[in-house]
């Protein structure tokens, strides 16, 4: 009981904190580290390996943005082959297409650096510090986005340019850290380049998709290096905690929408701000 109680948990701190701008990864790693969560944890680890159970909550969560985004996302696939068969390369489809890609792009540089992020995972320090910064780039973002729009209108989606778009991918590279929100980092490079709240949050869902499933590609993969087979878990156990995480990350995303058209983005940060402080305070190292 009690296991099944924490693999619930960690499927709803997974769906809950994916979408919301707080990070599910620094979420994750620090109830991995909590010295309260030690004796789940061995529990855990007896029936899955650690790496693979959090690859199949991210599964969870990307059912969560496909379901929510299903049609837009379908919108967005026909829209650009419908402007390919009629080379219209100036059209919405195509353009849209292109901006996605391209605000993947800068991910394929995370492996160069991926031995670091694994280290900070274990560190109860760097994620304190990665919180603090998800807190300044969120409040930072807030803050200026105010101030340029008081006198000129936001930016609108239709108005993106690539390099927006690439600048918004950059930003998307430091969230592979545990801390640092992958949507909190893709809100923030868009909200500095002056775009709506509202369409900054479209496009950090559009741009979830590849994102979420490119890491959950690769960490599968290590994951199956390290464990060799997943035949031995317990599914029941397994299907609790993505199903968890399949309908908080709907909740979250649905809260997230909102969130955007209220341009209500600070709050978060003064949460993990808050949350980053305890870390550093009561579990540094």
């Amino acid at each position: 009981m009690e296991l099944t109680l924490f693999v619930l948990f960690l499927g709803i701190l997974q769906g809950a904190t994916e979408f919301l701008p707080v990070s599910s990864s620094g979420h994750l790693a620090l109830a991995e580290n909590l010295p309260f969560f030690a004796h789940s944890i061995e529990q855990l680890e007896a029936e899955f390996p650690l790496l693979g159970f959090n690859v199949m909550l991210h599964f969870g969560t990307i059912l969560s943005v496909l379901v929510y985004m299903a049609r837009e996302v379908s919108a967005v696939i026909q829209n650009f082959f419908t402007d390919l068969t009629q080379k219209n390369f100036s059209g919405d489809g195509w353009r849209m297409g292109w901006l996605i890609v391209i605000g993947t792009l800068p991910l394929v540089m995370v492996p160069f650096y991926k031995k670091y992020v694994d280290q900070s995972v274990k560190s109860s320090t760097a994620i304190g510090i990665f919180f603090l910064l998800n807190a300044l780039l969120l409040i930072t973002a807030d803050v200026l986005h105010r101030t340029m729009t008081r006198h000129r209108h936001p930016r609108l989606a239709h108005e993106m340019k690539y390099p927006q778009a690439l600048l918004i991918g950059l930003f998307q590279c430091i969230a592979v850290f545990p801390g640092i929100s992958r949507s909190g980092s893709t809100i923030v490079g868009a909200l500095l380049q002056r775009f709506r709240g509202f369409d900054s949050v479209r496009f950090s869902f559009l741009l979830s998709i590849p994102a979420l499933l490119g890491a959950t590609v690769f960490e599968l993969k290590e994951a199956l290096e390290t464990a060799g087979s997943f035949s031995n878990m317990r599914f029941d156990l397994l299907a609790i905690g993505v199903g968890a995480a399949f309908i908080s990350g709907l909740l979250s995303i649905r809260l997230l929408a909102w969130i955007g058209h209220k341009m209500l983005f600070y709050p978060f940060g003064i949460y993990t701000g808050l949350l980053g402080l305890g870390v550093l305070i009561f579990l540094g190292k």
